[in-house]
């Protein structure tokens, strides 16, 4: 699903008023494309190297979706979000390898994205590269944000809020180096991206 609109953000104020990427309001023309996951069953057992039985069964478990179990039924759209690409400027240059392409993938934060908590940095890194990639598209290129809709890397809020406060009572305070030591030692695994699982 796509639909044209314009972004409105105080810390995007300062951005040229090209007249055409960003308008003399300051309103930022974009194009939002948003999609859901759908998993291929087979082809994911196939990637995974793992028995296509037994993510069924695992799914199923999960889900409690007996449907699962059918072998006729090969997708399966799994209940963890889906993502969002803002596109700025003419998104029909992409076809040419010459044309500049800035691009940043994010994973949401709503603490910070949205309400602006200081504990993450997310909205700082999203607003950084939205700035970029508007600047890209002004001189003649093509800007692309992709923002995932699955909090934390996937570790959700509960867990994230459990890590932070972790970090913060650890010796020495909140330091990078120990940042993945806590989300280890919390959610039981280093970072909850499955590489192979992300869109091709």
């Amino acid at each position: 699903s796509a639909t044209n609109a314009k972004m409105y953000v105080d810390e995007l104020r300062g951005l040229r008023r090209d007249g055409k990427i960003v308008e003399a309001d300051g309103g930022v023309n974009t194009i939002k494309c948003a999609a859901e996951y759908a998993w291929n069953l087979p082809g994911m057992a196939a990637r995974l190297n793992v028995k296509e039985n037994l993510i069924r069964e695992s799914i199923e478990r999960y889900s409690q979706n007996s449907k699962i179990s059918d072998k006729s039924v090969k997708t399966y759209m799994p209940p963890i979000g889906g993502f969002t690409v803002y596109f700025f400027g003419d998104i029909n240059k992409l076809s040419d390898k010459r044309t500049e392409v800035a691009i940043r993938v994010h994973d949401d934060c709503n603490g910070s994205d949205v309400f602006g908590t200081d504990i993450c940095t997310c909205r700082p890194y999203l607003i950084f590269a939205v700035e970029g990639a508007v600047e890209c598209a002004q001189r003649g290129g093509v800007g692309i944000i992709v923002y995932f809709r699955k909090e934390g890397r996937c570790l959700g809020e509960v867990t994230k809020f459990r890590v932070y406060n972790a970090r913060k009572r650890q010796s020495g305070g909140d330091r990078p180096e120990k940042y993945f030591h806590q989300t280890e030692s919390i959610a039981g695994i280093r970072d909850a991206r499955f590489q192979e699982l992300m869109p091709d």
